[in-house]
């Protein structure tokens, strides 16, 4: 019998935690203390369990913390404070100090905020994402690498597929977010592919590129994040008038 929180995995536990968390975040929403896009309140961006708070100025990002503090106090709920974290962000060389506080303990302050696996640095720039994903996405290639993926395992055309649903996932997850790519990151993303696909096939290294993707029908990877960045848009003009993305966005 579980007393407390919910079963790991149970059917309802998804429910369940909704119905908990709906009235939370109704109430930080109300509160009028998050960040705004024009007059559309988006100060408690949640995903399941994640959960961030979004304030201009400490003394808001303090009243939301207040505010969850006590309805956790309420419904008897516990937070891991140790996961939970605070960054300024700022367009300068430095970020802020700032001090927030659960109860009787303070959140530690770091330097990024990690919400859904993407990372957002305190100086709002995003240069490190396309290196950190590209090396999510080698990371998976080399693993699968192990399981067969390589020239002298499945055939090349299974390798590819499983490349193209597995491993460009991994690499572009998040990119519809990206702002403008630089040359590097470019040229990046473009030699992690022509590494892949020789590697898939048993080719030499000094083999042409465009021919080793030719041979396999693969388009060059940046195709790919402008592609994904139209089926985002796409996806949000799709969306009911109401929606809070659709304001946002549009």
């Amino acid at each position: 019998m579980v007393k407390r929180s919910v079963r790991q995995g149970g059917v309802l536990s998804t429910f369940l935690y909704l119905v908990y968390v709906k009235n939370l975040l109704n109430d930080i929403e109300r509160s009028g203390c998050g960040s705004k896009v024009m007059s559309v309140c988006c100060g408690n961006p949640a995903f399941a369990d994640n959960v961030s708070l979004l304030a201009l100025t400490p003394v808001h990002l303090q009243k939301m913390v207040d505010s969850v503090y006590e309805y956790c106090q309420h419904w008897n709920i516990s937070i891991n404070v140790d996961k939970s974290s605070v960054t300024g962000f700022t367009k300068g060389r430095s970020q802020p100090e700032v001090n927030i506080r659960y109860g009787n303990r303070s959140f530690i302050q770091t330097d990024s905020l990690v919400h859904l696996v993407i990372v957002y640095l305190y100086s709002l720039k995003d240069k490190d994402r396309v290196p950190q994903r590209l090396q999510k996405a080698k990371n998976a290639l080399f693993a699968m690498s192990a399981q067969g993926v390589h020239a002298q395992g499945v055939n090349p055309k299974v390798s590819v597929d499983i490349y193209s649903k597995v491993i460009i996932p991994i690499a572009f997850y998040g990119s519809e977010l990206w702002s403008i790519l630089m040359q590097f990151d470019i040229s990046a993303i473009s030699r992690f592919q022509h590494y892949a696909i020789k590697r898939i096939q048993g080719l030499p290294t000094p083999t042409r590129s465009d021919m080793a993707e030719a041979m396999v029908a693969l388009y060059r990877l940046p195709s790919h994040i402008d592609l994904r960045k139209m089926m985002f848009l796409h996806k949000i003009i799709s969306l009911l008038a109401g929606s809070v993305s659709r304001k946002i966005f549009i």
